[in-house]
């Protein structure tokens, strides 16, 4: 926790790629294992094993909305960023691409099945005006121009949706998978938010899974922390008919990547891979008990307009420094998760 408070996006960038890094590796030991190459060349070879589940209108409408959220993702960062040419021939069918890139991706996956199905979307993704993002299996087909870091971003969240079916995707997680190509490969990034979802201490998947029952407890600890380490905060917010969903769902839904500058999200995100959660509610706290002053001032109206213009008033370092401060132990987040399991 102390070096991601003095060290920035570097120490981020290196504690992220070296958990992806060996994902990746042990895919590619299995690789040679099983003798299976996962290249372009046998993702064309693998189109005939074409899974149905691909062609089912569930999968379809996972595309679409991922579609529509890569546009989304990061607009002003140079890696997504599109300007206003960009975006009037994205949307203009008669000036998309029929090229198929080759993409990097495929030549990590240790699955050939994914790797295939990856190519077989590349190819055979079309968009159309009325119906959106449609996967036909047409052999002549279009892509859209866009950014290399859209482009990535697709492909990454759209082999995610493959890979965990159950989850798919959800809105949130486009911003969490580009947090991660701004500083490492698509392999690496894609393998990452494998992790982050799946393993601990991190455990994300039950944030984006089916009635996102995780939220609904991660919401009701930091309820239950702001009460108990800003008193005076919950009782003006009670007052004034403010709920902690209203400010801080996505704060806690996509760990600050969605809104907050990379100064204050990388250093959470050091802090967040090697510790889990202590390091989220310490920075929501943090982030109330600065502004304390003026939100003890404020009527609903003036609350909810200074929490959408927060973000761009944060000063990363110092508010990790206020963060660490704050004396929040796993006991206090473990006593309001059993809370809430018992109910």
């Amino acid at each position: 926790a102390t070096s991601s408070s003095s060290s920035p996006s570097a120490a981020s960038s290196s504690s992220a790629a070296a958990a992806a890094k060996a994902k990746s590796k042990s895919s590619k030991k299995k690789q040679k294992k099983t003798g299976a190459k996962s290249t372009p060349a046998t993702a064309a070879a693998a189109k005939e094993e074409d899974d149905p589940y691909v062609h089912t209108k569930g999968f379809r409408d996972i595309q679409n909305t991922i579609e529509r959220d890569i546009h989304r993702t990061y607009p002003r960062h140079n890696l997504f960023y599109e300007d206003d040419a960009s975006v009037e021939l994205r949307n203009s069918p008669s000036n998309l691409s029929t090229a198929t890139p080759d993409n990097p991706l495929l030549h990590g996956l240790c699955d050939p099945q994914l790797t295939a199905l990856i190519s077989n979307m590349d190819n055979n993704m079309q968009i159309s005006p009325s119906e959106g993002l449609d996967l036909s299996t047409q052999a002549s087909s279009v892509i859209p121009q866009c950014p290399a870091g859209q482009a990535s971003l697709r492909r990454v969240l759209r082999a995610y949706s493959y890979y965990d079916r159950e989850v798919g995707y959800c809105q949130g997680m486009n911003f969490i998978a580009g947090m991660f190509l701004t500083l490492m490969s698509e392999e690496e990034s894609f393998w990452l938010l494998v992790s982050v979802m799946k393993e601990k201490p991190c455990n994300m998947r039950g944030l984006f899974g089916e009635g996102m029952r995780e939220t609904h407890k991660v919401l009701h600890v930091a309820e239950k922390l702001i009460q108990q380490f800003l008193p005076r905060i919950s009782k003006h917010f009670d007052h004034e008919h403010i709920h902690v969903t209203m400010y801080a769902t996505q704060w806690l839904l996509t760990q600050f990547t969605s809104s907050f500058k990379f100064d204050l999200v990388t250093r959470v995100w050091d802090c967040f891979l090697g510790e889990g959660w202590k390091i989220i509610y310490r920075v929501m706290l943090a982030l109330l008990q600065q502004y304390q002053t003026q939100l003890l001032k404020m009527s609903f109206e003036e609350i909810l307009a200074f929490f959408r213009e927060l973000p761009t008033r944060v000063n990363g370092p110092n508010m990790i420094q206020v963060a660490l401060k704050i004396p929040l132990r796993k006991k206090h987040i473990e006593k309001y998760e059993m809370e809430w399991d018992a109910k």
